[in-house]
């Protein structure tokens, strides 16, 4: 029962078999590659491209009607009648096999499309059942084998997909693992410029410095320091080593205050009637102008003294006498001690370390230090 409904149905797909006395038509079906119609270029009345009908028989004879009929050409095997779309039925009319009236197309006839009718006549419709079921069998087979054809299609589209996508993602993985490495190779870089940066920019120096007043001998001192990228810090001490004159403990004028003059005129230079002391000690902050150089401030403490025995200075008895009690006398304008400010230059070269201060002491004397040294 089940294969005698699918030899029903399958028969009606094909267009079925209609008989009408000696003619049927077996077949009737849409040749979708089949580009004989717009090849012919048949048009009708309203010069619309014709539709073919390929009627395969074996027979002559034939005539058509019930249906816009432009044209009829017999071929080997076949007749070609050219009909207008549209066209829903036609009628076959032959002097031996009768008349075929009003076979209703099993689909819409579309413009310049070609269709496939089988007619079979009275000799041909003899086949018994098993030839039906053969023919039917072979249209199974047919089908089942275009199938089978679409789904090894499908399933080596599918495959070409699925190794394109490993493929995809195989070169997705590369790419990161790519950018990645190339990410940690910028990092390091990024970071080995910063350590870089930090070995230039933060640098220690030791320096000699030492400085020349115009009323004493030389002074010599160090300055230690360090920059941070753009400040810094630095501490600097300097003396002439000599410390006598700090023990003064009278200080006056050069002119004494009674009057007198406690350095007589011609009698010789203060160097080598006093002796001369002095010490400085400041601290500040440097702060980087541009490379190399920075700006230096800093605040401190100094003392410089002028000072001498009262057997060593050229005045007159009287005013010797009146002083003897006085251990060492130091001279106001050449003395000072007390707050001291400092400010100057400092360069950064390579290995070399240079700088430049001016010393401001108690408001009253100025000191010009220099330095050079090594920086690390």
């Amino acid at each position: 029962m089940k294969k005698i409904l699918i030899l029903f149905f399958l028969l009606l797909s094909v267009g079925g078999v209609v008989k009408a006395q000696d003619m049927s038509v077996g077949l009737f079906e849409f040749l979708e590659r089949d580009m004989s119609a717009r090849m012919a270029k048949v048009r009708d009345v309203n010069s619309d491209l014709c539709a073919l009908l390929k009627i395969e028989t074996v027979e002559k004879g034939f005539e058509f009607s019930g249906c816009i009929i432009e044209k009829t050409e017999q071929k080997t095997g076949e007749i070609w009648v050219f009909v207008s779309p549209g066209v829903r039925f036609i009628t076959i009319k032959h002097p031996k096999f009768g008349v075929l009236r009003n076979y209703n197309f099993p689909q819409s006839i579309q413009s310049g499309c070609v269709y496939q009718m089988r007619l079979l006549t009275k000799k041909e419709e003899k086949m018994d059942s098993t030839d039906i079921t053969k023919i039917v069998d072979a249209r199974l087979e047919e089908l089942l084998a275009k199938r089978l054809a679409e789904l090894e299609a499908a399933q080596k589209q599918q495959l070409q997909q699925q190794a394109q996508q490993q493929q995809t993602e195989k070169d997705k993985e590369k790419k990161e693992k790519e950018e990645k490495k190339k990410a940690e190779k910028q990092q390091k870089k990024k970071e080995k410029k910063v350590k870089e940066k930090e070995v230039r920019d933060n640098k220690t120096f030791v320096m000699l410095n030492a400085s020349q007043w115009p009323q004493n001998d030389l002074s010599l001192g160090f300055t230690v320091g360090r920059m941070y990228n753009r400040i810094g810090w630095y501490a600097s001490v300097a003396s002439n080593f000599k410390f006598e004159a700090l023990k003064a403990d009278y200080i006056t004028s050069i002119y004494g205050q009674d009057g007198s003059v406690f350095i007589e005129s011609g009698e010789g230079h203060l160097d080598d009637i006093y002796d001369h002391s002095h010490l400085s000690a400041t601290a500040g902050v440097m702060i980087k102008v541009f490379e190399p150089m920075s700006l230096k401030l800093g605040v401190g403490y100094g003392c410089r003294y002028y000072a001498a025995t009262i057997d060593r200075l050229v005045m007159d008895e009287n005013i010797r006498q009146k002083y003897q009690d006085y251990g060492l006398i130091a001279l106001d304008e050449y003395s000072a001690r007390g707050l001291e400010l400092s400010a100057g230059l400092n360069f950064i070269i390579g290995k070399v370390a240079l700088s430049v201060d001016a010393l401001l002491l108690d408001n009253e004397t100025i000191d010009f230090r220099f330095g050079i040294g090594y920086s690390f």
